[in-house]
Protein backbone atom coordinates (compact mmCIF):
# COMPACT_ATOMS: atom_id res chain seq x y z
CA UNK A 1 0.00 0.00 0.00
CA UNK A 2 1.31 3.86 -0.80
CA UNK A 3 1.10 6.39 1.13
CA UNK A 4 0.68 10.19 -0.15
CA UNK A 5 2.16 12.65 2.51
CA UNK A 6 1.64 16.25 1.23
CA UNK A 7 3.14 19.45 2.67
CA UNK A 8 3.03 22.70 0.44
CA UNK A 9 6.13 22.45 -0.71
CA UNK A 10 6.65 19.25 -1.81
CA UNK A 11 5.04 15.43 -1.90
CA UNK A 12 6.61 12.38 -0.75
CA UNK A 13 5.69 9.28 -1.76
CA UNK A 14 6.27 5.96 0.67
CA UNK A 15 6.10 2.73 1.48
CA UNK A 16 4.30 1.72 4.69
CA UNK A 17 7.23 0.97 6.81
CA UNK A 18 8.99 4.53 5.82
CA UNK A 19 5.80 6.81 6.21
CA UNK A 20 6.15 6.48 9.90
CA UNK A 21 10.71 7.17 9.75
CA UNK A 22 9.63 10.12 7.22
CA UNK A 23 7.20 11.68 9.44
CA UNK A 24 8.80 13.66 11.76
CA UNK A 25 10.59 15.26 8.37
CA UNK A 26 7.28 16.03 6.72
CA UNK A 27 6.68 17.58 10.31
CA UNK A 28 9.41 19.95 10.02
CA UNK A 29 9.18 21.38 6.92
CA UNK A 30 5.74 22.12 7.67
CA UNK A 31 6.65 24.05 10.60
CA UNK A 32 9.55 25.74 8.30
CA UNK A 33 6.98 26.64 5.58
CA UNK A 34 4.64 28.26 8.11
CA UNK A 35 7.39 30.11 9.72
CA UNK A 36 8.46 31.38 6.58
CA UNK A 37 5.09 32.25 5.83
CA UNK A 38 4.54 34.12 8.83
CA UNK A 39 8.07 36.13 8.19
CA UNK A 40 6.63 37.36 4.50
CA UNK A 41 2.62 37.51 5.71
CA UNK A 42 3.26 41.16 4.95
CA UNK A 43 3.87 41.21 1.82
CA UNK A 44 1.23 38.39 0.63
CA UNK A 45 -1.99 37.94 1.45
CA UNK A 46 -3.27 34.87 2.54
CA UNK A 47 -4.74 32.26 0.31
CA UNK A 48 -5.42 32.32 -3.17
CA UNK A 49 -5.88 36.22 -2.89
CA UNK A 50 -3.59 38.63 -5.13
CA UNK A 51 -0.29 39.63 -3.87
CA UNK A 52 -0.42 43.61 -2.61
CA UNK A 53 1.17 45.46 -5.13
CA UNK A 54 2.13 49.18 -4.92
CA UNK A 55 0.21 51.75 -6.38
CA UNK A 56 2.74 52.88 -9.29
CA UNK A 57 3.45 49.10 -10.19
CA UNK A 58 -0.85 48.88 -10.64
CA UNK A 59 -0.43 51.76 -12.78
CA UNK A 60 2.04 51.34 -14.87
CA UNK A 61 0.95 47.50 -15.30
CA UNK A 62 -2.52 49.17 -16.54
CA UNK A 63 -0.43 51.62 -18.83
CA UNK A 64 1.93 49.09 -20.65
CA UNK A 65 -1.11 47.16 -21.67
CA UNK A 66 -2.62 50.72 -22.97
CA UNK A 67 0.79 50.40 -24.69
CA UNK A 68 0.18 47.26 -26.12
CA UNK A 69 -3.68 48.07 -27.29
CA UNK A 70 -1.87 51.23 -29.22
CA UNK A 71 1.06 48.61 -31.07
CA UNK A 72 -2.00 45.83 -32.17
CA UNK A 73 -4.37 48.90 -33.01
CA UNK A 74 -1.55 50.63 -35.35
CA UNK A 75 -0.67 46.92 -36.61
CA UNK A 76 -4.29 46.16 -37.79
CA UNK A 77 -4.73 49.39 -39.33
CA UNK A 78 -1.51 49.13 -40.91
CA UNK A 79 -1.68 45.80 -42.31
CA UNK A 80 -5.73 46.14 -43.39
CA UNK A 81 -4.96 49.21 -45.51
CA UNK A 82 -2.06 47.81 -47.07
CA UNK A 83 -2.69 44.45 -48.03
CA UNK A 84 -6.33 44.95 -47.90
CA UNK A 85 -5.89 48.27 -51.20
CA UNK A 86 -2.29 46.92 -52.36
CA UNK A 87 -3.83 43.28 -52.94
CA UNK A 88 -4.99 44.27 -56.23
CA UNK A 89 -2.26 44.76 -59.79
CA UNK A 90 -0.99 47.81 -60.06
CA UNK A 91 -2.83 48.78 -62.87
CA UNK A 92 -5.56 49.21 -61.10
CA UNK A 93 -4.28 51.22 -58.11
CA UNK A 94 -6.14 54.47 -57.46
CA UNK A 95 -3.54 57.85 -56.46
CA UNK A 96 -3.99 60.36 -53.56
CA UNK A 97 -1.53 63.22 -53.31
CA UNK A 98 0.63 61.19 -56.17
CA UNK A 99 0.55 57.82 -53.61
CA UNK A 100 -1.34 54.66 -54.25
CA UNK A 101 -3.99 54.51 -52.33
CA UNK A 102 -2.69 51.79 -49.95
CA UNK A 103 0.80 53.82 -49.14
CA UNK A 104 -1.09 57.05 -48.65
CA UNK A 105 -3.98 55.00 -46.33
CA UNK A 106 -1.29 52.78 -44.37
CA UNK A 107 1.44 55.12 -44.06
CA UNK A 108 0.44 58.24 -44.29
CA UNK A 109 -3.05 58.80 -43.11
CA UNK A 110 -2.24 55.69 -40.34
CA UNK A 111 0.83 57.65 -39.36
CA UNK A 112 -1.32 60.38 -38.59
CA UNK A 113 -3.84 58.75 -37.17
CA UNK A 114 -1.65 57.01 -34.87
CA UNK A 115 -0.23 60.25 -33.28
CA UNK A 116 -3.44 61.76 -32.72
CA UNK A 117 -4.58 58.51 -31.04
CA UNK A 118 -0.79 58.54 -28.68
CA UNK A 119 -1.61 61.88 -28.01
CA UNK A 120 -4.89 61.34 -26.34
CA UNK A 121 -4.13 58.63 -24.56
CA UNK A 122 -1.28 60.73 -23.11
CA UNK A 123 -3.16 63.73 -22.12
CA UNK A 124 -6.61 61.53 -20.58
CA UNK A 125 -5.61 58.23 -19.83
CA UNK A 126 -1.92 57.94 -18.59
CA UNK A 127 -1.39 58.94 -15.03
CA UNK A 128 2.13 61.03 -13.64
CA UNK A 129 3.48 58.92 -10.96
CA UNK A 130 6.82 59.70 -8.80
CA UNK A 131 9.59 57.08 -9.25
CA UNK A 132 10.15 57.35 -5.79
CA UNK A 133 9.30 54.75 -2.95
CA UNK A 134 6.87 56.09 -1.07
CA UNK A 135 8.52 55.57 2.42
CA UNK A 136 12.16 57.22 1.38
CA UNK A 137 12.40 60.11 3.77
CA UNK A 138 13.76 64.03 2.79
CA UNK A 139 17.03 63.08 3.96
CA UNK A 140 17.96 60.20 1.85
CA UNK A 141 16.39 61.97 -1.01
CA UNK A 142 19.06 64.92 -0.87
CA UNK A 143 21.81 62.22 0.06
CA UNK A 144 20.59 61.01 -3.46
CA UNK A 145 20.32 64.19 -5.17
CA UNK A 146 23.83 65.24 -3.40
CA UNK A 147 25.41 62.18 -3.97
Amino acid sequence: MQVKILVPSFMINAQDQDSERLKPLCMKRQKESFKLHELTKGVFILGNKKRKQERRFVIANREALIGCALAIINFIWWYGFAYGLGSKPPEEYTYILGFPAWIFFSLILGTLFMFALVFFVVKFMLTDVSLEDEGESEEEKDEVSNG
